[in-house]
């Protein structure tokens, strides 16, 4: 292996270690995640029922059990500096195997063309608008690696007519959709290579076998049948009211991603200019002609997997991320051929990147030494003051807390309080709970009071910014409302049922507000099945 080719992978690891660290976020359903995966390591036992709300639940077909127990491990025994270890070596994998994925097809496409295929400044220019979406710690960082091989495995038998290889897959499955329910990924990029080849006129059979054998694989997990019903419909349903599946130009994300749109502009260009240059070379007679001479030159796998993806981001942004994993080792020589007349001297190149390097080095050297690498930035995303102020006071009952913060909550809170609804959603509830009951008593839509008695919710957090927070505070200063507003933090208020507050040693204690306790005691939980 070349020096550069190693101080290139030195410099990726060490730029996603920088970033992921940088980016202290975790999924909103983490805390779900470390609950299911202490369980099993304390009783041996897989969740299939819910145990942690008061609302209706139906049997748990938990799609996230096996990157649960994952977790839980590597955070029991090697703490906050395990996560982050984990998350940076889980996504240098899965670069690496895209690397790869551009180095054979280059092998086998372009093998005279000298294109830098280790410059850094593509990765970058792909992964710096979107390093929210990939860098928060969450389940999915397993599917990113198996997408990636999976990719690999198909674009080898592919180019190399090595097909033997595609029996690795059923096996893959078995372990993938164990661990996340992302495994559907791979059903559709399998379907797009059976249609590609079809219409390449290539073989396609092995395709089939292998889409077949890795869906009946998928049985072999521990709901049985049940748990490919539930996958099927969880992959068809329609989330409107959960926010990353938002389309990427509705109204919530219509001025968000800005520079991941505007790289959407430039690929837009980018192929429109491919296009007009290869239909300039036809020699067809009229449009038509010369626009299927163009067709039939294109390579119609790489064409679809590159559409379909593109289009799957404006419907949703989870799908931002698998774009960007199909953009870099299919248009990796687009990019870079585009700008040919362009592009420095080899030894131009080297001396470009080592300065790269060297910056990156010396930031994660300064990184490390200048402050503590742990998971600190929840006090935007989570009421730690106000569920602190629960745990102090003792105080028992139903709680109705925002979705996302639904996991938080039960984390820290259980067995003394039960939570409405968390962001398990699919997993353990009826969609409707949080679509058409929670949504309308937060925005105090028509009803709102009659779905609020609905369920014995004695003490409620929310965002201050929805209607129900100032219909509360109103009701009570009219002396109408059966809640109480005790405290309130920048984003949330803490309501209480006076019978509820009653029950309180007094004086109540006030939580302190302080970062560095909530820094220590985050990860602090009740729930512990080896207690006696």
């Amino acid at each position: 292996m070349r020096i550069m080719e190693i101080l290139f992978y030195l410099g990726l690891f060490l730029y996603l270690f920088v970033v992921g660290s940088l980016t202290g976020h975790v999924d909103y359903d983490f805390f779900a995640r470390l609950i299911v995966g202490k369980t099993y390591f304390q009783t041996g036992e897989i969740l299939k029922y819910d145990f942690l709300s008061y609302t209706p639940t139906h049997p748990w077909y938990d799609h996230e059990w096996g990157a649960s127990v994952l977790f839980y491990f590597i955070h029991n025994n090697f703490g906050d500096i395990g996560l982050f270890i984990f998350k940076a070596i889980s996504l240098f994998i899965t670069f690496f195997i895209l690397i790869q994925i551009i180095k054979l097809r280059r092998k086998a496409l372009e093998p005279d063309k000298k294109f830098p295929i280790f410059n850094f400044l593509f990765f970058f220019v792909m992964l710096q608008p979107v390093f929210n979406l990939i860098f928060s710690l969450r389940c999915h960082h397993f599917t990113f690696m198996f997408f990636a091989l999976w990719l690999y495995c198909l674009e080898k038998a592919r180019l190399e007519k090595n097909y033997g290889i595609l029996w690795v897959l059923p096996l893959l499955m078995i372990v993938w959709s164990n661990i996340h329910g992302g495994c559907f990924m791979a059903f559709g990029i399998t379907g797009l290579y059976i249609i590609g080849e079809f219409l390449r006129k290539k073989p396609v059979l092995p395709y089939i076998y292998t889409f077949i054998a890795s869906f009946l694989l998928m049985f072999i997990n521990p709901y049985g049948v049940d748990y490919v019903t539930f996958l099927i419909k969880a992959t068809t349903m329609h989330r409107t009211s959960i926010v990353e599946w938002q389309p990427l130009f509705g109204q919530y994300y219509l001025f968000k991603f800005i520079k991941f749109k505007l790289i959407l502009i430039c690929i837009i260009a980018l192929s429109l200019y491919k296009f007009i240059k290869a239909y300039t070379k036809t020699t067809g007679e009229n449009f038509v002609k010369r626009t299927f001479e163009v067709w039939n030159n294109i390579d119609k796998t790489k064409f679809l997997l590159v559409l379909v993806m593109f289009v799957l981001c404006f419907k949703s942004v989870r799908f931002i991320t698998y774009f960007i994993f199909v953009l870099i080792p299919f248009c990796y020589d687009d990019f870079y051929s585009t700008f040919e007349k362009f592009r420095l001297k080899d030894s131009y190149n080297r001396i470009k990147e080592l300065i790269i390097y060297a910056i990156i080095f010396v930031t994660f050297v300064l990184n490390i030494s200048v402050r503590k690498i742990n998971y600190s930035n929840f006090h935007n995303i989570f009421p730690l003051t106000e569920i602190e102020f629960l745990i102090e006071n003792k105080v028992k009952g139903n709680l109705l807390v925002p979705f996302e913060c639904g996991s938080y909550a039960a984390y820290k809170l259980f067995p003394d309080n039960y939570i409405y609804i968390d962001g398990r959603y699919e997993e353990v509830y009826n969609p409707d709970l949080n679509d058409v009951h929670l949504k309308k008593i937060l925005l105090c839509e028509e009803g709102w009071k009659k779905e609020l008695n609905k369920y014995h919710n004695d003490i409620m957090i929310i965002y201050k910014e929805y209607p129900i927070y100032d219909a509360l505070k109103i009701n009570q200063e009219r002396g109408a409302s059966d809640y109480y507003l005790l405290m309130e933090s920048r984003k949330f208020a803490l309501f209480m049922k006076k019978d509820v507050y009653e029950k309180i040693k007094k004086p109540v204690i006030i939580p302190t507000d302080e970062r560095n306790f909530y820094d220590k005691t985050i990860w602090n939980t009740n729930i512990n099945w080896m207690k006696k």
